[in-house]
């Protein structure tokens, strides 16, 4: 007889088997019954509680006439605190939990068991956020005394609970993820504060405030891109007028955009949480596991989506005036987002695990682009280079189609066509090369940290020397290659995306005229300029104009083409001078002079190759290099 086939559990079943789980009634058993959780309770509610009571009646006086001015302060006051309280006390409830198991000797013991490292942080984190919950919870009556006067919704209610829930799931895995690494009490403490006030703290304001992003933007804090509980909380409470501007315009959205904006803040934090909790989990598991792919996968959902989503904004709303910044920012983000992710996944051990090792080599045909979310740094840099090529396409393709349509033309930048190109190809070569240099740093040190940390300090001497030189040397130099301007990201920058409007911009045009050359004959033509103002009695010889002009720059060291582009515009200009007494007419004289000088300005700001060009060139001769010494060096390590 056949096996009776066993009932799969439903779904409901499934989140209540989460909830059963040892790890947390355990957490939970054991936190509940100590008496220090009563008195911290009760004393945190009794400073919640004076606060409200206290509240109302300081503002009874003032707002008798309008009550519902004292349900607004009081619940500004309220909100404040139990933020205050959240961000200070929760971090305590979790930053000792897995250090307390390695101190008492028996976090070995729990690995041993069936219970996988994910579901160990999972029960921890649960119980230091149930532990805290109960803190959020208890306060609900006491918000609800401001019904008693009016002046807020159900719905400001709702969201500020929502954000100071995520704030506590923020707060109380981040705080898991230290207290995973942490050899002892006192360090697992220092350094969760730590955490908070340098990571924790500034992931968190755009869901409190919108000061960082209107502050970045220059919006005078109504930037609906940040801020839910400005926006929709305390704007309307306070009767800001900028932030209910801001609000006015999320209520305006239609039903695609309004999706996007929540979906958008949501997302932000559920990635943030996930990386903290894969952090923490991959600090308990076992060396020999497998720690890249969940990292990769969680890196290839929250950017892909980050990307989509901003993407599809650009089109259903269009490029509108602020186009170029756009491109820009979008340029920059995927740019350092996607150097940081090569030289964290192509900086591992460039071999992949030996337990890993048949199933990885059985992909093949369709499967074989699932390889490069398996552990090693070749199939880490593969993922990057896949990746980054997905985005700046995407991005390429998106903005390809806007250009001509909604960018206005604008002195500062450079134009549109120009900064989408290079930045794109020159970004897309630059994340290949910064993951080379991270792998090969790995075949050669054969050590992790060690590999990731020589990769960014190469790189940033790339970034920073040249640029420091481009800096201390005279701005009005003459640029050459091997002046090496073309390797550092920032001149690239300044050379793709500002319009070289100023002669000492001449420095990120190689081989062309420098900005010393280019001044002299400017000065040149202006000197010829007044002399053409004199009367004609008083004039120099016409015929000796450009003798004298070759003479002068000469002397001052200007290049031959220059002089010859200045003799040439001078040349042209002598014929159109009137020569008959009273017949000098300084006006036309002046814009005669004035188009001789924009016209050779012009020209010769043509000479030369942009340093964004020339860099552009030369990474791709350099990625191209470093592929075959990779190809070499890992059939050295196969072998």
């Amino acid at each position: 007889m056949s096996a009776p086939a066993t009932e799969r559990p439903g779904r409901l079943a499934r989140a209540a088997a989460l909830l059963d789980d040892p790890i947390l009634l355990k957490e939970l058993r054991a936190s509940f019954r100590r008496r220090h959780f009563f008195w911290l309770q009760t004393g945190l509610l009794l400073v919640v509680a004076l606060v409200v009571i206290f509240t109302m009646w300081y503002y009874t006086d003032d707002y008798r006439r309008d009550p519902s001015e004292i349900g607004r302060k009081t619940f500004l006051f309220f909100g404040s605190l139990e933020l205050g309280l959240i961000v200070l006390i929760f971090p305590a409830f979790a930053c000792t939990s897995i250090t307390d198991e390695r101190t008492n000797k028996s976090l070995d013991l729990l690995l041993t068991t069936n219970l996988s490292p994910s579901r160990i942080v999972l029960g921890k984190t649960l119980a230091a956020f149930v532990y805290g919950l109960q803190f959020i919870i208890t306060t609900l009556p006491l918000v609800a005394l401001t019904f008693l006067y009016g002046g807020v919704t159900p719905g400001q209610i709702v969201l500020a609970y929502a954000g100071m829930v995520v704030l506590a799931a923020l707060i109380t895995v981040h705080a898991l993820s230290v207290s995973s690494a942490a050899p002892s009490t006192l360090r697992a403490v220092l350094s969760t504060y730590i955490g908070l006030v340098l990571i924790v703290v500034p992931i968190a304001l755009p869901l409190v405030t919108t000061y960082p992003v209107s502050w970045a933007m220059g919006t005078q804090g109504n930037s609906t891109l940040s801020g839910i509980l400005a926006v929709h909380v305390y704007g309307p409470l306070t009767k800001t007028a900028p932030l209910l501007e801001a609000r006015d315009s999320v209520l305006a959205f239609d039903g695609f955009t309004t999706g996007l904006y929540w979906a958008g803040h949501a997302l932000f934090y559920l990635s943030a949480i996930a990386l903290f909790f894969l952090v923490a989990r991959h600090r308990l598991a076992p060396q020999a596991s497998n720690r890249s792919t969940p990292l990769r996968v969680w890196f290839l959902l929250t950017f892909g989506l980050f990307l989509a989503g901003a993407l599809a904004a650009l089109v259903h709303l269009g490029p509108g005036r602020s186009a170029n910044d756009i491109l820009i920012a979008l340029e920059l983000a995927i740019f350092f987002i996607f150097v940081g992710a090569a030289v964290a996944f192509a900086g591992e051990d460039p071999l992949v695990p030996r337990r890993l090792r048949a199933s990885f080599d059985k992909l093949r045909g369709l499967k074989a682009p699932v390889g490069v979310l398996y552990p090693g740094g070749g199939n880490g840099l593969r993922f990057v280079i896949y990746m980054a090529l997905l985005a700046y396409g995407a991005t390429f393709l998106v903005f390809a189609s806007a250009v001509g349509v909604g960018f206005e033309p604008d002195a500062l930048y450079r134009p549109p066509a120009t900064i989408l190109t290079w930045t794109t190809l020159w970004g897309f070569l630059f994340v290949v090369f910064a993951g080379e240099l991270a792998y090969l740093f790995s075949c050669e040190l054969r050590h992790e940290v060690a590999s990731r940390v020589c990769a960014v300090i190469a790189l940033i001497a790339i970034a920073l020397g040249p640029f420091l030189w481009f800096v201390i040397e005279q701005p009005e130099r003459r640029s050459y290659a091997w002046k090496g301007y073309w390797a550092s990201p920032v001149t690239v920058a300044l050379s793709a995306i500002a319009a070289p409007t100023k002669l000492e911009d001449r420095q990120l045009m190689v081989g062309g005229p420098s900005g010393f050359d280019m001044r002299e004959a400017r000065d040149a033509v202006t000197r010829r300029c007044d002399e053409f103002k004199e009367p004609p009695g008083a004039r120099p010889e016409f015929s000796q104009s450009v003798p004298r002009t070759r003479h002068e720059l000469e002397e001052k060291g200007v290049e031959p083409e220059t002089i010859d582009a200045t003799c040439a515009i001078i040349a042209s200009l002598v014929p159109q001078i009137p020569t008959e007494p009273g017949a000098v007419d300084e006006n036309k004289i002046n814009t005669l002079c004035n188009e001789s000088r924009a016209a050779l300005l012009h020209e010769l700001a043509r000479r030369g190759t942009p340093v964004h060009e020339v860099s552009t060139y030369a990474y791709a001769v350099i990625v191209f290099a470093l592929g075959f010494v990779i190809r070499k060096r890992a059939k050295k390590l196969a072998a």
